[in-house]
């Protein structure tokens, strides 16, 4: 990159940290950092916070007091006709049967609202969570001709390949089999139409103010003359902006590496028993860690940890799991029954929650965190290691009555 297009990042940088700092004045000025669900660390739970709240306003017998005119504001907007919003029920995950990928049916949908017509609108709420195995498809199966399936996050991305496409390899289309609303867009929206409904309800609406707020916060939503005042300078100075966009995800990828060391280092020395393979970086989508018994210390089984780049299985959260080439095909012999995940993955575990945030390490709260410093980066990694650790001693003896098993195959047939 020459030095006057530098010049240019740098501009453009420091026009956008004088744009965001007068936001932040603004939102202290108007006594906005106080927000309870922020206080409460409920911001970024999916069920408890937003699934909860969204739900409680479109039901006609919520707390609001005011009917259906919040949902009425919410299908005009998304432009569903079909529900009928005077006999509507909505329902907070709702349980539409045991999953099956075989049928690709079951599951708990986050919002489902019904009426007495017989039509149904389903929303399946993102705001951390990767998605699950056909997810979208089991959620348009059910009631399907009938149910209109929504699919909400953020900022509107696309679901996972893993969610639209069942085992027949048929991909589910979006406009047609389902829509994509997100917060940033449809739901501030409808929140601010919300807030002008209740005038005159001051608890009513200072509870959606503080959650508009939230949502505004969670998606970097400016009000709209320091917004057009960014985006004017991103055109002026379009190649640096490109540029910086373009170059983003190596802050990710260096993250999601520094944690990744960190983890290496913590396994290597608690684990004694163990050989630590470094496994592919984060430059590549399934970065990993492989963890081998020494008493086999090859790839046909061990424990392996996926993925530190925040791509690949589960939409790039992170992963523990027994991992054996061939899966159970290979003759892996258990006793229990295992969390598998097709392929090689014989059973797997998602890491808990860190801090109330998913841990996958594409994720913004994530990486916000992370660039703290070393102090932010060695607690993700002592979080990550520590629920290694106690996974691993938990699936031990299954890894160790496995390794046997082919060793007793390989000395019989010699």
């Amino acid at each position: 990159m020459s030095h006057p297009e530098i010049k240019n990042v740098k501009n453009l940088l420091e026009r956008a940290e004088s744009i965001t700092e007068r936001h932040d004045e603004i939102q202290i000025l108007k006594g906005e950092r106080f927000n309870l669900f922020s206080i409460l660390q409920m911001e970024r739970l999916e069920n408890r916070t937003h699934s909860a709240f969204i739900a409680e306003m479109l039901s006609r017998e919520g707390s609001h007091g005011l009917g259906s005119v919040f949902l009425k504001l919410f299908v005009g907007l998304i432009g569903d006709i079909n529900i009928d919003v005077d006999t509507s029920k909505v329902h907070v995950e709702y349980h539409i049967g045991t999953v099956n990928v075989q049928t690709g049916t079951g599951g708990r949908i986050d919002i489902f609202i019904t009426d007495s017509l017989g039509n149904a609108i389903s929303i399946e709420n993102k705001i951390d969570a990767g998605d699950q195995e056909q997810q979208l498809v089991r959620y348009h199966n059910y009631m399907k001709g009938s149910n209109q399936v929504y699919y909400l996050n953020l900022f509107g991305s696309a679901p996972s390949d893993e969610s639209v496409i069942d085992k027949n390899q048929n991909k589910l289309e979006p406009g047609k089999d389902f829509s994509i609303i997100s917060y940033k867009s449809e739901i501030v929206d409808w929140l601010e139409l919300c807030i002008k409904e209740c005038y005159d309800l001051p608890v009513v609406r200072e509870s959606i103010k503080q959650y508009l707020v939230l949502i505004k916060r969670m998606t970097s939503t400016m009000n709209n003359e320091l917004e057009n005042e960014l985006m004017n300078e991103m055109l002026q100075h379009f190649e640096a902006a490109s540029y910086i966009a373009d170059n983003f995800p190596l802050i990710q990828q260096r993250m999601g590496e520094n944690i990744r060391q960190k983890v290496i280092e913590k396994l290597k020395s608690e684990l004694k028993d163990y050989i630590i393979d470094k496994g592919a970086d984060t430059s590549r989508t399934y970065s990993q860690i492989w963890v081998k018994h020494k008493s086999n210390d090859s790839l046909s089984a061990c424990f392996g940890i996926e993925s530190f780049s925040g791509r690949g299985n589960f939409n790039g959260d992170l992963f523990i799991g027994l991992y054996s080439e061939g899966g159970r095909d290979n003759g892996f012999i258990v006793d229990e029954e295992l969390n598998q995940h097709g392929g090689s993955w014989v059973d797997h575990y998602k890491f808990s929650d860190f801090t109330g945030k998913v841990l996958n390490l594409s994720k913004r709260a994530i990486l916000q965190f992370a660039i703290q410093g070393d102090k932010s980066i060695a607690e993700i990694a002592e979080h990550i290691a520590a629920e290694s650790k106690e996974y691993i001693q938990k699936k031990e003896s299954i890894l160790l009555a496995f390794i046997n098993h082919k060793r007793n195959l390989t000395s019989s047939s010699s």
